[in-house]
């Protein structure tokens, strides 16, 4: 009766484990995925399954020819080779379908030190592309008027240090210099 009575605890408390483990995983919004060593999925979280287009069950022990695109499973087939290869996490960006993912690929390793499963975070960093861009044009038009200026523009920084320079006072400050030689 008491090995019943225990052997129950120990279902339960797997039970609850598990729950606890498919609620970290479905709580971000990023994607994640478990992978073997061929690329199949062993499980994933409902935001990659989402934004792969199909349900959980549907994905689950497909290769990676089932679920990606010929140029996604080109980038990251290699990517995770490398990680069964090395034992060693990789970090990447990529873009997919207009999408920007940082991805990093982790390695899941046997009680034996063998790479066993491959854990791979996807975070859609969409947002920050389309804002770093958006400043390097910013940065672009502010260097073209300052250039085009026929004012002296210094920039400087919080140690007082010259951090730029227009060429307009560039050129003054060298006529001044060489006026005075």
């Amino acid at each position: 009766l008491q090995d019943v009575t225990r052997q129950k605890r120990a279902e339960a408390a797997i039970r609850e484990s598990e729950a606890t483990a498919r609620a970290l995983i479905n709580a971000p919004t990023d994607r994640i995925l478990l992978t073997d060593n061929a690329g199949r999925i062993l499980d994933l979280n409902e935001a990659a399954a989402q934004s792969l287009g199909k349900k959980r069950d549907e994905i689950m022990g497909e290769p990676p020819s089932a679920v990606l695109s010929p140029a996604s499973a080109a980038v990251r087939m290699p990517r995770m080779m490398d990680v069964i290869a090395t034992g060693k996490a990789a970090r990447f960006i990529d873009e997919r379908e207009g999408i920007w993912f940082d991805n990093v690929i982790y390695p899941v390793f046997n009680p034996q030190g063998e790479v066993a499963r491959l854990a791979i975070v996807a975070r859609d960093i969409t947002d920050q592309k389309h804002a770093e861009a958006a400043l390097r044009e910013s940065e672009s038009r502010y260097r073209t008027l300052a250039e085009a200026s026929q004012d002296i523009i210094f920039l400087i920084g919080q140690d007082d240090t010259v951090e730029y320079v227009n060429s307009y006072a560039a050129d003054v400050i060298y006529v001044i210099v060489h006026t005075l030689k």
